[in-house]
């Protein structure tokens, strides 16, 4: 599931219909995660990291070599080829970046081996670092996979305001009075299985109900559609631990 649902009470009203129920949860889910700019929640992925020191100098505009295609986005903001011919001689690295933000590392395999979790942390939000001396791979491939949650976890609260916002969403399409969805939900199924919205259902990032936008506050303050980044390479580094083995 890409958000757990605490229900009010603890569980989905006994009268509601269970696929309507988890329609609901879906929808609560999704909505949701939109709304944090996909910073919340989610699902695993498995991904093969690549160091940077192993990057060829090709662009996606020189896509015709024959050399196996990985691309990596560089610090210059430009993308490049991550190989390793056979005897490139790459070195190890203590460091690879992952496509973030890292809220769980589940796995981390190297040669088949699953490491133990107190081997690596996360810094800076998607550096994974490892820490037992040993190094990671430097080039990408099936030996070295990285299992983790691409966003922060959902917490109590969380959990709590999408139980809040699934039953709203249970009440729009069950045609309930007690909807508290924003009054753009132009129909409603009445055999309670689906909805029609308007477009733009959360133009300004909230959804009206108060304790869900109070949560929303703490991932999307200015409500914006798409996250902002920043970055200066005028500035220096200062690395810091985001996530490490409880």
């Amino acid at each position: 599931m890409i958000w757990p649902i605490l229900w009010p009470g603890g569980e989905a009203p006994e009268d509601a219909d269970p696929e309507v129920v988890r329609r609901a949860e879906i929808l609560a889910g999704q909505t949701l995660r939109m709304l944090t700019l996909n910073r919340v929640g989610g699902e695993s992925i498995t991904v093969m990291p690549c160091s940077r020191t192993c990057a060829a100098p090709y662009s996606f505009q020189y896509g015709h070599s024959l050399l196996p295609f990985h691309p990596i986005l560089l610090e210059s903001g430009a993308y490049a080829n991550c190989y390793c011919a056979a005897g490139c001689g790459c070195s190890r690295t203590n460091s690879v970046r992952l496509i973030g933000p890292v809220g769980r590392i589940d796995e981390v395999k190297v040669n088949d081996e699953v490491l133990p979790n107190t081997a690596y942390h996360v810094e800076d939000g998607n550096r994974l670092v490892r820490l037992d001396g040993k190094g990671w791979p430097a080039c990408a491939g099936p030996k070295f996979t990285v299992t983790y949650l691409q966003g922060h976890e959902v917490d109590e609260l969380g959990e709590y305001v999408g139980g809040l916002l699934a039953l709203e969403y249970l009440n729009a399409m069950t045609s309930s009075k007690k909807c508290r969805l924003p009054a753009n939900v132009t129909s409603v199924s009445r055999q309670g299985i689906s909805m029609e919205l308007s477009t733009g259902m959360f133009p300004d990032g909230t959804t009206g109900i108060k304790e869900v936008d109070a949560y929303l506050m703490q991932w999307n303050p200015y409500g914006l559609r798409t996250r902002p980044e920043v970055y200066s390479p005028d500035l220096p580094r200062q690395h810091a631990v985001t996530w490490k083995a409880p």
